[in-house]
This record gives structure tokens, C-alpha cells and sequence, in this order.
């Protein structure tokens, strides 16, 4: 991976060179990895402070000229019937479409894994035998983390795009 270079803007903290951010959305439309997302909302801030240049680049490349490398979410039921489906599109042959159902890994069986302890053990890479879909859900995860991060400092750009964009396709079903 690329050598992270900063730079010193302003009062905003280090801001990572506009060309790296470039260079892990376009690694990203070649392989769907959850590492690049991290990388990315990594960008966004710096010490729980916003990094507005990172977040407006990282929303202009990503969410709105590659928003097919994101996930769509669809929410039916209520309560303890509640599911969240997470769909992601066909990168290539080598990042086929994945219809993810989250809630088999927030499963109330006392018996089963903890859902939290399952995604923590997934997002720490900690769980063993890890296999695609697993993959698939940390990648979703990390996905909704950099939504967060971009919103960081109430980024009305950001916000905007995530609550009303017809792209990003969250749905709720009753």
C-alpha cells in the first residue's frame, strides 16, 4: 500500500494527499475490501475533529460518482422480527452481487455466538474460517462507519446526500 504522506492545512489537522484518497476509490471499484473503507473514513477525520477536505472528496468520489460500490439497505419488521437485507452490487467476476441478511449475526439464541461478539470478532479479524460472506458483512459495517465519519462535524454536503439521494437506496418496509 501507499506511503501515507500529510499535510498541514489550516487549523484542520493533517489532510491526506488528494491523490490517495483517488488512488483507494479506484483500488476499491477493482476489489471490493473492507480495508480501503477504512482507510477512507480514516481520512475524514483527525482526533474526533472533521477534516472538511478529506470529507468532501471522499463524498464527491465515492458516493457520488461510484455509489455502486456501496451498500443498499432494505429494513422490514419491528422489534424482535426486525431484519435488515444488505445487497451489494457485482464489482467483477472475482466481487459478485452478495444479498447479505444482517440479522443472522445479531441472532437473540442464547445458544448461537452473540450477534455482537460475531461482528466484533469479524471487525477485529479475530473469527476464524472467515469466508466470503463474512467478508461481505464487515465490508458493509465498515461502509456504514465511513457514513458516520463523512457526517463527522455535520457536514451538510454529507448529510444531505445520505438522508435524500435517491442512489443510496435505503428503504424501510413495515
Amino acid at each position: 500500500m501507499m506511503h501515507l504522506r500529510q499535510l498541514k492545512i489550516a487549523n484542520f489537522g493533517p489532510v491526506v494527499v488528494c491523490e490517495q484518497i483517488e488512488e483507494y476509490v479506484r483500488l476499491l471499484k477493482k476489489n471490493r475490501d473492507a480495508r480501503f473503507v477504512a482507510f477512507l473514513r480514516a481520512t475524514c477525520s483527525c482526533n474526533n475533529q472533521p477534516i472538511p477536505a478529506n470529507q468532501e472528496k471522499v463524498l464527491r468520489l465515492l458516493l457520488e460518482k461510484a455509489d455502486h460500490l456501496l451498500p443498499s439497505l432494505t429494513v422490514s419488521g419491528k422489534g424482535s422480527e426486525m431484519t435488515v437485507v444488505a445487497k451489494l452490487g457485482a464489482l467483477n467476476d472475482k466481487n459478485p452481487e452478495v444479498v447479505l441478511d444482517l440479522s443472522e449475526y445479531c441472532s437473540p439464541d442464547p445458544d448461537a455466538l452473540k450477534g455482537s461478539h460475531r461482528i466484533q470478532n469479524l471487525m477485529d479479524g479475530t473469527a476464524a474460517g472467515m469466508d466470503e460472506k463474512d467478508k461481505a458483512v464487515i465490508y458493509v459495517f465498515r461502509c456504514l462507519e465511513l457514513f458516520s465519519e463523512l457526517t463527522l462535524g455535520r457536514n451538510q454536503a454529507a448529510l444531505k446526500f445520505l438522508l435524500t439521494s435517491q442512489r443510496m437506496h435505503f428503504r424501510f418496509c413495515a
